[in-house]
Protein backbone atom coordinates (compact mmCIF):
# COMPACT_ATOMS: atom_id res chain seq x y z
CA UNK A 1 0.00 0.00 0.00
CA UNK A 2 2.57 2.36 1.28
CA UNK A 3 5.79 3.07 -0.55
CA UNK A 4 7.14 5.95 -2.49
CA UNK A 5 11.12 6.57 -2.97
CA UNK A 6 12.78 8.88 -0.96
CA UNK A 7 15.43 8.16 1.44
CA UNK A 8 17.17 5.26 0.94
CA UNK A 9 17.77 3.79 4.51
CA UNK A 10 21.35 2.90 5.12
CA UNK A 11 22.23 4.36 1.94
CA UNK A 12 22.53 7.53 3.87
CA UNK A 13 26.22 8.37 4.35
CA UNK A 14 27.36 10.55 6.95
CA UNK A 15 30.71 8.59 7.84
CA UNK A 16 32.65 8.56 4.73
CA UNK A 17 32.32 6.60 1.84
CA UNK A 18 33.93 3.36 2.93
CA UNK A 19 31.58 2.77 5.60
CA UNK A 20 28.63 3.64 3.77
CA UNK A 21 29.51 1.26 0.58
CA UNK A 22 29.76 -1.16 3.51
CA UNK A 23 26.11 -0.32 5.25
CA UNK A 24 24.87 -0.70 2.05
CA UNK A 25 26.12 -4.29 0.86
CA UNK A 26 24.56 -4.87 4.87
CA UNK A 27 21.17 -3.53 3.49
CA UNK A 28 20.78 -5.30 0.79
CA UNK A 29 21.66 -8.34 2.31
CA UNK A 30 20.09 -8.41 6.13
CA UNK A 31 16.75 -9.40 5.09
CA UNK A 32 17.62 -12.35 2.43
CA UNK A 33 16.62 -15.22 5.36
CA UNK A 34 13.39 -14.11 5.93
CA UNK A 35 12.71 -13.85 2.11
CA UNK A 36 14.86 -16.82 0.68
CA UNK A 37 12.35 -19.55 0.85
CA UNK A 38 9.45 -17.61 -0.29
CA UNK A 39 11.82 -16.42 -3.19
CA UNK A 40 12.92 -20.31 -4.22
CA UNK A 41 9.40 -21.47 -4.51
CA UNK A 42 8.83 -19.03 -7.25
CA UNK A 43 10.81 -20.64 -9.31
CA UNK A 44 9.16 -22.27 -12.31
CA UNK A 45 6.46 -19.99 -11.68
CA UNK A 46 5.49 -16.84 -13.88
CA UNK A 47 6.30 -15.18 -10.31
CA UNK A 48 9.96 -15.12 -10.29
CA UNK A 49 10.23 -11.82 -10.98
CA UNK A 50 13.24 -9.50 -11.13
CA UNK A 51 10.87 -6.76 -8.89
CA UNK A 52 10.21 -9.66 -6.70
CA UNK A 53 13.21 -11.44 -6.19
CA UNK A 54 15.65 -8.03 -6.08
CA UNK A 55 13.05 -6.12 -4.50
CA UNK A 56 12.76 -8.09 -1.16
CA UNK A 57 16.64 -9.02 -1.52
CA UNK A 58 17.25 -5.21 -1.55
CA UNK A 59 15.40 -4.35 2.20
CA UNK A 60 17.04 -4.68 5.49
CA UNK A 61 14.35 -6.24 7.52
CA UNK A 62 10.67 -7.82 7.02
CA UNK A 63 7.96 -6.48 9.71
CA UNK A 64 5.26 -8.97 9.81
CA UNK A 65 2.42 -6.87 11.70
CA UNK A 66 -1.69 -6.83 11.43
CA UNK A 67 -1.78 -3.80 13.50
CA UNK A 68 0.51 -1.65 10.86
CA UNK A 69 -0.97 -1.33 6.35
CA UNK A 70 1.50 -3.30 4.59
CA UNK A 71 3.98 -0.70 3.07
CA UNK A 72 7.81 -0.17 1.96
CA UNK A 73 9.15 2.12 4.20
CA UNK A 74 11.59 4.22 2.76
CA UNK A 75 13.22 5.58 5.23
CA UNK A 76 14.32 2.37 6.93
CA UNK A 77 13.99 0.27 3.63
CA UNK A 78 12.00 -2.55 5.20
CA UNK A 79 9.04 -3.91 4.77
CA UNK A 80 5.56 -4.00 6.70
CA UNK A 81 3.57 -7.00 5.42
CA UNK A 82 0.30 -8.83 7.11
CA UNK A 83 0.63 -11.66 9.28
CA UNK A 84 -1.45 -13.49 6.56
CA UNK A 85 1.74 -14.06 4.39
CA UNK A 86 3.75 -15.68 7.11
CA UNK A 87 3.45 -18.91 9.29
CA UNK A 88 5.81 -18.10 12.08
CA UNK A 89 5.74 -14.32 11.86
CA UNK A 90 9.53 -14.47 10.66
CA UNK A 91 9.26 -15.59 6.75
CA UNK A 92 7.42 -14.93 4.25
CA UNK A 93 5.43 -18.46 3.40
CA UNK A 94 6.20 -20.27 0.16
CA UNK A 95 4.15 -19.66 -3.10
CA UNK A 96 1.84 -22.74 -2.41
CA UNK A 97 0.52 -21.40 0.94
CA UNK A 98 -0.24 -17.64 0.01
CA UNK A 99 -3.74 -16.93 -1.41
CA UNK A 100 -3.95 -14.45 -4.07
CA UNK A 101 -4.50 -11.63 -2.11
CA UNK A 102 -1.75 -11.83 -0.06
CA UNK A 103 0.73 -12.47 -3.02
CA UNK A 104 -0.55 -9.52 -5.13
CA UNK A 105 0.80 -7.72 -1.46
CA UNK A 106 3.69 -8.75 -1.66
CA UNK A 107 4.73 -7.82 -5.11
CA UNK A 108 2.91 -4.61 -4.42
CA UNK A 109 5.41 -4.05 -1.91
CA UNK A 110 8.23 -5.65 -4.07
CA UNK A 111 7.80 -2.82 -6.47
CA UNK A 112 8.30 0.04 -4.10
CA UNK A 113 11.25 -1.59 -2.86
CA UNK A 114 12.56 -2.06 -6.26
CA UNK A 115 12.04 0.87 -7.85
CA UNK A 116 13.67 2.50 -4.21
CA UNK A 117 16.58 0.32 -4.61
CA UNK A 118 17.52 -0.06 -8.20
CA UNK A 119 15.29 1.88 -10.61
CA UNK A 120 16.01 5.12 -8.50
CA UNK A 121 19.95 4.12 -7.59
CA UNK A 122 21.30 1.87 -10.56
CA UNK A 123 23.15 3.79 -13.33
CA UNK A 124 22.08 1.79 -15.93
CA UNK A 125 18.52 2.16 -14.93
CA UNK A 126 18.33 5.66 -15.37
CA UNK A 127 16.07 5.56 -18.88
CA UNK A 128 13.17 3.86 -16.45
CA UNK A 129 13.56 5.82 -13.65
CA UNK A 130 12.98 8.99 -16.05
CA UNK A 131 10.30 7.02 -18.03
CA UNK A 132 8.17 7.33 -14.62
CA UNK A 133 9.32 10.66 -14.09
CA UNK A 134 8.18 11.80 -17.55
CA UNK A 135 4.78 10.12 -17.12
CA UNK A 136 4.34 11.43 -13.44
CA UNK A 137 4.29 14.90 -14.99
CA UNK A 138 1.59 13.80 -17.94
CA UNK A 139 -0.49 11.81 -15.34
CA UNK A 140 -0.80 14.26 -12.66
CA UNK A 141 0.02 17.63 -14.17
CA UNK A 142 -2.17 18.88 -11.28
CA UNK A 143 -0.31 18.06 -8.63
CA UNK A 144 2.94 19.18 -7.11
CA UNK A 145 5.94 17.21 -8.42
CA UNK A 146 6.62 15.36 -5.62
CA UNK A 147 3.27 14.37 -5.38
CA UNK A 148 2.77 12.96 -8.83
CA UNK A 149 5.97 10.54 -8.31
CA UNK A 150 4.37 9.17 -5.31
CA UNK A 151 0.60 8.99 -7.59
CA UNK A 152 2.58 7.35 -10.61
CA UNK A 153 4.53 4.74 -8.63
CA UNK A 154 0.93 4.20 -6.34
CA UNK A 155 -0.87 3.61 -9.29
CA UNK A 156 2.08 1.44 -11.19
CA UNK A 157 1.85 -0.70 -7.90
CA UNK A 158 -1.56 -1.24 -7.59
CA UNK A 159 -1.98 -2.51 -11.14
CA UNK A 160 1.01 -4.87 -10.34
CA UNK A 161 -0.68 -5.61 -7.40
CA UNK A 162 -4.15 -6.66 -9.60
CA UNK A 163 -2.57 -8.25 -12.31
CA UNK A 164 -0.97 -11.20 -9.40
CA UNK A 165 -4.34 -11.46 -8.39
CA UNK A 166 -6.07 -11.88 -11.38
CA UNK A 167 -3.72 -14.09 -13.08
CA UNK A 168 -3.82 -16.31 -9.51
CA UNK A 169 -7.53 -16.35 -9.71
CA UNK A 170 -7.54 -17.09 -13.79
CA UNK A 171 -5.13 -20.00 -12.97
CA UNK A 172 -7.74 -21.57 -9.91
CA UNK A 173 -11.21 -20.95 -12.24
CA UNK A 174 -9.15 -22.72 -14.95
CA UNK A 175 -8.53 -25.85 -12.72
CA UNK A 176 -11.39 -26.09 -10.40
CA UNK A 177 -13.75 -28.04 -12.48
CA UNK A 178 -12.45 -29.76 -16.25
CA UNK A 179 -16.12 -30.77 -16.58
CA UNK A 180 -16.79 -27.37 -17.19
CA UNK A 181 -13.69 -25.66 -18.88
CA UNK A 182 -16.01 -23.96 -21.32
CA UNK A 183 -18.20 -21.88 -18.57
CA UNK A 184 -14.34 -21.28 -16.44
CA UNK A 185 -12.68 -20.34 -19.66
CA UNK A 186 -15.41 -17.47 -19.93
CA UNK A 187 -15.17 -16.22 -16.65
CA UNK A 188 -11.57 -17.09 -16.42
CA UNK A 189 -11.22 -14.38 -20.00
CA UNK A 190 -13.75 -11.81 -18.27
CA UNK A 191 -11.49 -11.70 -15.26
CA UNK A 192 -8.35 -11.13 -17.15
CA UNK A 193 -9.66 -8.76 -19.30
CA UNK A 194 -11.75 -6.57 -16.87
CA UNK A 195 -8.24 -6.26 -14.94
CA UNK A 196 -6.74 -4.54 -17.91
CA UNK A 197 -10.09 -2.19 -18.68
CA UNK A 198 -10.36 -1.10 -14.95
CA UNK A 199 -8.94 2.54 -14.81
CA UNK A 200 -6.43 2.20 -12.23
CA UNK A 201 -6.24 5.42 -9.72
CA UNK A 202 -3.18 7.51 -7.69
CA UNK A 203 -2.78 8.33 -4.92
CA UNK A 204 -0.30 10.38 -2.77
CA UNK A 205 -0.28 10.85 0.86
CA UNK A 206 -0.23 14.54 3.39
CA UNK A 207 3.31 13.79 4.22
CA UNK A 208 5.30 16.95 4.56
CA UNK A 209 5.62 18.64 8.13
CA UNK A 210 2.45 21.50 6.95
CA UNK A 211 0.03 18.76 6.00
CA UNK A 212 0.59 16.80 9.34
CA UNK A 213 0.16 19.51 11.30
CA UNK A 214 -2.89 20.84 9.40
CA UNK A 215 -4.29 17.37 9.81
CA UNK A 216 -3.71 17.25 13.25
CA UNK A 217 -5.64 20.19 13.88
CA UNK A 218 -8.37 19.39 11.74
CA UNK A 219 -8.67 16.13 13.68
CA UNK A 220 -8.45 18.04 17.19
CA UNK A 221 -11.52 20.64 16.20
CA UNK A 222 -13.33 17.57 14.81
CA UNK A 223 -13.22 15.85 17.93
CA UNK A 224 -14.21 19.27 19.72
CA UNK A 225 -16.64 20.17 17.58
CA UNK A 226 -18.79 17.10 16.07
CA UNK A 227 -19.04 13.57 16.41
CA UNK A 228 -17.06 12.76 13.31
CA UNK A 229 -14.28 10.72 13.71
CA UNK A 230 -10.91 11.97 13.38
CA UNK A 231 -9.47 10.78 10.08
CA UNK A 232 -6.54 8.14 10.34
CA UNK A 233 -5.60 7.44 6.72
CA UNK A 234 -3.91 10.25 5.22
CA UNK A 235 -3.76 8.75 1.26
CA UNK A 236 -5.59 11.07 -1.36
CA UNK A 237 -6.64 9.65 -4.23
CA UNK A 238 -6.69 11.17 -7.48
CA UNK A 239 -9.32 10.85 -10.28
CA UNK A 240 -7.04 10.64 -13.00
CA UNK A 241 -5.53 7.52 -13.73
CA UNK A 242 -2.84 5.65 -15.73
CA UNK A 243 -4.01 3.99 -19.41
CA UNK A 244 -3.06 1.49 -21.94
CA UNK A 245 0.67 3.02 -22.37
CA UNK A 246 1.25 2.91 -19.21
CA UNK A 247 -0.01 -1.10 -18.50
CA UNK A 248 1.70 -1.86 -21.70
CA UNK A 249 5.22 -0.55 -20.02
CA UNK A 250 4.82 -1.96 -17.07
CA UNK A 251 3.69 -5.48 -18.64
CA UNK A 252 7.19 -5.00 -20.88
CA UNK A 253 9.76 -3.10 -17.98
CA UNK A 254 8.46 -4.64 -14.90
CA UNK A 255 6.46 -8.04 -15.62
CA UNK A 256 8.81 -9.16 -18.14
CA UNK A 257 5.87 -9.53 -20.68
CA UNK A 258 4.65 -12.65 -18.34
CA UNK A 259 1.32 -11.28 -18.10
CA UNK A 260 0.20 -9.24 -21.06
CA UNK A 261 -3.38 -7.63 -21.70
CA UNK A 262 -4.08 -10.45 -24.52
CA UNK A 263 -5.09 -13.60 -22.48
CA UNK A 264 -4.56 -16.21 -24.59
CA UNK A 265 -0.40 -14.98 -25.05
CA UNK A 266 -0.10 -14.97 -20.98
CA UNK A 267 -1.85 -18.27 -20.51
CA UNK A 268 -1.08 -20.35 -23.53
CA UNK A 269 2.77 -21.40 -21.61
CA UNK A 270 0.88 -22.53 -18.85
CA UNK A 271 -1.65 -25.32 -20.63
CA UNK A 272 0.15 -27.78 -18.81
CA UNK A 273 -0.38 -26.47 -15.81
CA UNK A 274 -4.42 -26.09 -16.48
CA UNK A 275 -6.69 -28.83 -15.90
CA UNK A 276 -8.86 -26.77 -19.49
CA UNK A 277 -6.22 -26.13 -22.21
CA UNK A 278 -7.15 -23.21 -24.13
Amino acid sequence: MGGGSGNHGLRVCLIGLGACLFASEVALSAATWQSYEFIESLRGSPYNLRVVGEGLESVTSIDFDDSKNPQYRSFLNDLVLSESTTQDKKAISRLNILGPTDLGTIVHESFHAYKANFIDAVPSMKPMKLWMKQRATVVFPHLPAGKRETALEEAYAVFIESTIVAHENVVRTLNHDAKHCERNRLFAQSIWQQNWKSKVIGYYYRDSVAEYWSDKVKGLLRRIFSDEPAQTENAVYDERGIGPLDKSWIASNILQNRFVASFENTFENEENLLACRL
